[in-house]
């Protein structure tokens, strides 16, 4: 089953703001949250450094050529 990031919300917010687990879902779900963001910037990072390098590498062999 796929959830939706509202779903997610509605569920915890049925827990019950101030209890306990009110506050470790909502923890759990920053921190996942938070997780995700980092694996897209450091996927973005990649893909960066390999394009700089793919253009380095095509700009130098076109130099060769000329």
């Amino acid at each position: 089953m796929t959830a939706t990031i509202d779903d997610i919300c509605r569920q915890i917010e049925e827990l019950g703001p101030g209890t306990p687990e009110y506050h470790d879902a909502t923890a759990f779900l920053l921190t996942i949250m938070a997780k995700r963001q980092w694996i897209i910037a450091d996927s973005i990072r990649r893909s960066r450094r390999d394009r700089e390098a793919r253009q380095e590498r095509a700009r130098l062999k076109k130099e060769a050529k000329a």
